[in-house]
C-alpha cells in the first residue's frame, strides 16, 4: 500500500480498507495490553507492528476522527522506536484542520487535545511547540465563557458523562503542557520531577475517564501516559542532564529559537549510546561505536568531543577529528564550526596536503587563547605527518581525544595499516590521548577497543533490534 502510494500506482490492495482496518485494530490490541508491563522490548516490537499497518491506512475525512487516528498511530510510532517515521508520517501528510473553535465546548476541546499532541510528536520547530502553549492558553481563556453552557446542556439531559469527559480531557490537555515546557526548557517551572508531573495528570485523566465509564477516553490516556515517557526519555535535556556546563550550554543552543533546525530530542541509538551505555559520563580511553548509518554517530562524536574539552580544559587540550577524504573534511568542519560557534569552541581544518604551510603553521602555534583551536579536522595521513614533525609539542597544548569518522577503514587493504599505525604511534607517544571510534559496521569492534586500552575501553555495537531495523530521517 505505502509503495502503490508513493509511486501513484494503480492496481487493487491485496487487502480491503475494512481488513486492514481488522488487523490494524489487533495488532494496537496487543500493544495495548502491553502498556502497564514491565517487558519494554515486547511493548516495543508490538507498537512496531502495529504502527506499520496503521500508517499505511486512509484517516477518514472527519477531521477529528482523522486526528485521532494520527494520535493512535503516532503513539505506537513513539512507543515502538520510530519517531523519526512519525514526525515525517505527520510532516507529509499535514495535520487536519480541526475545529478548534468550534462553538460546542467539548468539541472544541477535544480537538485542541488532539491540536496539541499531533504537535508535540510532529515538533517541527519552536512553532508546534509555542503552538501547544497557545491552545491551552486559549482554552483556559475561554472556558468561563463557554463551559457553564456545555455543562447546563448535560445537566438538562441528566448525563454525567460529558462531565466526566471534560475533566479528564483537561488533565491531558495539562500533561500536554507540562511535556511542551519541559521538551523546550529542560524543567518546568524550575522544578525536574517531569515523569511524577506528568504521571500526576494521566492518573487524574484516567481516573475521571474511569468514573464517567468512558472506554475510548480512558483507553486514549493510558497510551498517551506510555507514550509521554519514551518522549520524555528522548528529550535532549533528559539524556545530558547534569554532565556539565558546557554540554548544558551545546544543548542550549541547539535548541535555540535562532537555530533553523533545532534539536528537541534524539533518536533512540543516540539515547542509548549516550545515556544508557554510558558514553556521556564514559571515563573509558578506548571507545568504538558501531551503529547504522543515519543514527545520528556525528552527534554522539560532539558530545564525547565537549566532554573531553570539558576534562582538559585546564590544559587547553584539543581534539583531533579524522575523516577519510578532503570532502569529508569539509563538510565535518563546517557542521562543528556551526554547531559549537555557540560555545565559542574554534574549529579550523588542515588540508590533506602532505605539508604543513606558513598559515596553517601560524594557526597551530598561535598562543592567543581567544583564536586558538580546540578541534582540528583533518585526515589521518595529515595528522600523522604532523605528529612525526613534533608538532604537538609545538602546538603546546596536549591532544586529549582522537574521532575516527569511517573507522572501518582499519579493514581496507590500502589505508588500513597506515590509519592502524597512526592510531599505536598517538597511543604510544600522546599522554593524555583517548579514542572515539565511529563505523557503520565492523565485526571487532571490542577487540580494537581492547587493544588501543586493555583496562580502559568500551565497545556500543548495534545489537538493538531496532538500531537493526531503522532508517532515520
Amino acid at each position: 500500500r505505502r509503495l502503490r502510494s508513493a509511486l501513484g500506482a494503480d492496481g487493487g490492495a491485496p487487502l480491503s480498507d475494512e481488513r486492514m482496518q481488522f488487523v490494524a485494530n489487533a495488532l494496537e490490541l496487543r500493544a495495548f495490553r502491553l502498556l502497564d508491563g514491565d517487558d519494554a522490548e515486547a511493548l516495543r516490537h508490538a507498537s512496531v507492528q502495529a504502527f506499520q499497518v496503521a500508517r499505511s491506512l486512509p484517516r477518514g475525512s472527519v477531521p477529528l476522527d482523522a486526528a485521532a487516528a494520527l494520535v493512535r498511530v503516532s503513539c505506537l510510532g513513539v512507543l515502538g522506536d520510530r519517531g523519526a517515521d512519525v514526525r515525517r508520517l505527520l510532516l507529509d501528510e499535514g495535520l487536519p484542520v480541526l475545529p478548534v473553535d468550534a462553538s460546542d465546548w467539548g468539541t472544541r476541546v477535544s480537538a485542541s487535545i488532539l491540536d496539541m499532541w499531533l504537535r508535540l510528536f510532529r515538533k517541527q520547530g519552536w512553532e508546534d511547540l509555542d503552538a501547544v502553549q497557545q491552545r491551552v492558553a486559549g482554552l483556559r481563556a475561554d472556558q468561563r465563557a463557554y463551559e457553564p453552557t456545555f455543562l447546563a446542556r448535560a445537566e438538562e439531559q441528566k448525563d454525567a458523562r460529558p462531565a466526566w469527559e471534560l475533566m479528564s480531557q483537561y488533565h491531558l490537555a495539562k500533561a500536554a503542557e507540562i511535556l511542551g515546557v519541559y521538551l523546550s526548557q529542560g524543567s518546568v517551572e524550575g522544578h525536574y520531577d517531569i515523569r511524577e508531573q506528568l504521571e500526576a495528570q494521566f492518573d487524574r485523566a484516567i481516573a475521571t475517564a474511569g468514573r464517567g465509564q468512558l472506554m475510548a477516553q480512558e483507553a486514549l490516556a493510558r497510551l498517551l501516559a506510555r507514550t509521554a515517557r519514551v518522549l520524555v526519555d528522548n528529550s535532549i535535556w533528559t539524556v545530558t542532564r547534569a554532565v556539565n556546563s558546557r554540554v548544558t550550554r551545546f544543548v542550549g543552543s541547539l535548541i535555540s529559537r535562532d537555530r533553523k533546525q533545532p534539536i528537541f530530542e534524539m533518536l533512540p541509538p543516540q539515547r542509548r549510546t549516550l545515556r544508557e551505555e554510558g558514553l556521556l559520563g564514559s571515563g573509558h580511553r578506548s571507545v568504538v561505536v558501531s551503529l547504522p548509518t543515519s543514527s545520528g554517530k556525528t552527534f554522539i562524536a560532539e558530545f564525547r568531543i565537549l566532554q573531553a574539552l570539558n576534562q582538559f580544559d585546564h590544559e587547553r587540550g584539543w581534539v583531533a577529528y579524522l575523516a577519510p577524504t578532503r570532502a569529508l573534511v569539509n563538510q565535518l568542519a563546517l557542521r562543528l564550526r556551526r554547531d559549537f560557534a555557540p560555545l565559542g569552541t574554534i574549529v579550523e581544518k588542515v588540508s590533506p596536503a602532505l605539508e604543513i604551510d606558513g598559515l596553517e603553521a601560524g594557526m597551530l602555534t598561535d598562543k592567543d587563547e581567544s583564536r586558538q583551536f580546540r578541534i582540528l579536522v583533518t585526515t589521518p595521513e595529515k595528522l600523522d605527518l604532523m605528529l612525526r614533525g613534533g608538532w604537538e609539542e609545538k602546538i603546546g597544548r596536549p591532544l586529549t581525544l582522537v574521532v575516527v569518522d569511517e573507522a572501518h577503514g582499519l579493514g581496507s587493504p590500502t589505508r588500513g595499516l597506515k590509519l592502524e599505525l597512526l592510531l599505536a604511534t598517538i597511543n604510544r607517544e600522546c599522554r593524555y590521548a583517548q579514542f572515539l571510534l565511529l563505523t557503520p559496521f565492523i565485526h571487532n569492534a571490542a577487540e580494537i577497543a581492547r587493544w588501543l586500552s586493555p583496562d580502559s575501553n568500551k565497545s556500543i555495537e548495534r545489537n538493538h533490534p531496532a538500531d537493526r531495523t531503522r532508517r532515520s530521517g
